[in-house]
């Protein structure tokens, strides 16, 4: 869900989004500015505005990068891979688990989504961000929305289930579960509640 460090060999626009990217999501959209991230970047603050006009710009070209590595890294994987519906949602969850147990462990802190970290903060004082967050979510509702319609086509969906509700319900509930992660600085919740959650979906064997 993050734009990974990688060598400072790279250009000073890939360094300024990766350096953006890595700061607000450990700290926040509104406590990082330019110069920390060009701090960071190794980049002159001048030379920052010649890639971007604004602190915006940068995060809405951070968002692109990050939602583009995410498909391509987790989700295309993850549901294009021809398992059957439950597992495709189960392995969600447990990337989600699996992630972000792992920031912690290199870290020490839970940082919670980056998507739903910066549409907390941001998307009712910006509006381009929220905008894009928001498409950001509709897009990955797209693909719970096509395993819960797989499951509902082969019977394995209870009966009565609102395809498309469920699916934004089950985002909303991962949401939920790494913003409480975050907050309590703990993951063990999100295999706790995917049990409780997900099992209700499905028929009885």
């Amino acid at each position: 869900m993050v734009i990974e460090q990688t060598d400072t060999d790279r250009g000073p626009r890939d360094r300024l989004l990766t350096a953006a990217a890595d700061l607000v999501h450990a700290y926040s959209y509104r406590a990082v500015g330019v110069q920390a991230i060009c701090d960071r970047a190794g980049v002159k603050k001048g030379s920052f505005y010649h890639f971007f006009p604004s602190k915006q710009a940068l995060i809405l070209a951070v968002l692109e990068e990050n939602w583009e590595s995410f498909t391509r890294d987790v989700l295309d994987p993850i549901f294009g891979g021809g398992a059957p519906p439950n597992e495709r949602i189960a392995a969600l969850f447990e990337f989600a688990f699996a992630s972000h147990t792992e920031i912690k462990r290199q870290t020490g802190h839970v940082r919670g989504c980056p998507f739903g970290s910066l549409a907390a903060e941001a998307s009712t004082l910006e509006e381009p961000l929220r905008a894009r967050l928001l498409r950001v979510f509709e897009d990955w509702t797209a693909y719970l929305r096509d395993a819960l319609s797989d499951a509902q086509a082969s019977g394995a969906l209870r009966d009565g289930i609102d395809v498309d509700a469920t699916a934004w319900g089950l985002l909303s509930c991962l949401q939920g579960l790494l913003l409480i992660s975050k907050t309590a600085n703990d993951t063990s919740i999100i295999p706790r509640v995917l049990e409780e959650v997900v099992a209700h979906l499905w028929r009885e064997a």
